[in-house]
């Protein structure tokens, strides 16, 4: 009887040894501007990154972009370096996933107007409630990480409206 106890906690104890643990990355997105200072009615985009990944093989993220709706209008979206997935029609939230096995850290471009009725000075867009899911993982959501988010200032420089004025000078001269 000892015996098979023995032989069954060393079963057991190797098959612990083998089962691969899913390391629990530091991972955060980072978020880079094309500019700090933007005119109204012009554009700006925003690149999404992801550091910290560590592992190999699939991988899917997905979180919300949180920017002021006042202030900011949603463009256009665009995936990068092997990237795919979907963004909300309003530029809110995003999903992407990828089966490359390099690291790849440039996951998306989001594209904004800044509105030309913009009241503020300044704005601030940002990522927030971030999961990241491993292919080792399986799907489960008791295995996903959770991703530190970003955010970053624009500033809004105020269009002049006195630059399509036109001064027009009549001079009346008159001959006695």
């Amino acid at each position: 009887m000892k015996k098979i106890s023995i032989i069954i906690i060393t079963i057991l104890m190797l098959s612990l040894i083998t089962i691969p643990v899913m390391a629990a990355d530091s991972v955060a997105t980072s978020l880079s501007l094309s500019g700090s200072e933007i005119k109204q009615s012009q554009e700006v985009t925003v690149t999404v990154k992801v550091n910290g990944i560590t592992s190999t093989g699939t991988k899917a993220l997905g979180g919300k972009i949180s920017f002021d709706k006042n202030i900011l209008e949603y463009q256009k979206s665009e995936f990068l370096s092997g990237w795919t997935g979907a963004v909300s029609t309003d530029g809110t939230s995003f999903t992407v996933y990828t089966s490359q096995n390099e690291n790849i850290n440039k996951i998306l471009t989001v594209k904004f107007k800044i509105k030309s009725d913009a009241k503020s000075n300044i704005t601030e867009i940002s990522t927030n409630n971030i999961s990241l899911a491993l292919e080792q993982g399986n799907g489960d959501p008791e295995n996903e990480i959770k991703v530190e988010g970003d955010s970053k200032t624009i500033q809004i420089e105020k269009q002049n409206n006195n630059n399509n004025v036109l001064i027009l000078s009549i001079t009346i001269i008159a001959v006695v």
